[in-house]
């Protein structure tokens, strides 16, 4: 039976400044465009489907965790080294160039 290798979870700050996630981004496994703007008080993201589609939900910081809801709750992760918006189901993803 085959069996993966386990990789340990690498340990993540939280405490970014969300002003740094507004733009576009892409991932390069092909999962949905995000695009991430500043509402008001709040920010919000819209996943933009290959078919036209697009969704927009607001984001959340509640307990350390940045997430937003989108038939569960998926989990905001950001590496301002690198400028990696890493989204808990679809991996890492990368600022759109203009």
């Amino acid at each position: 039976m085959y069996r993966k290798e386990y990789i340990p979870a690498q340990p993540v700050d939280n405490s970014f400044r969300m002003a740094d996630l507004q733009g576009r981004w892409k991932s390069s496994f092909g999962s949905p465009e995000v695009n991430v703007v500043r509402n008001g008080n709040g920010y919000r993201i819209t996943y933009s489907y290959s078919t036209g589609d697009s969704i927009t939900t607001r984001i959340f910081r509640y307990g350390g965790t940045v997430f937003f809801n989108l038939y569960g709750w998926i989990a905001i992760y950001y590496d301002p080294l690198r400028d990696v918006l890493t989204l808990s189901t679809e991996g890492d993803y990368y600022r759109a160039e203009d």
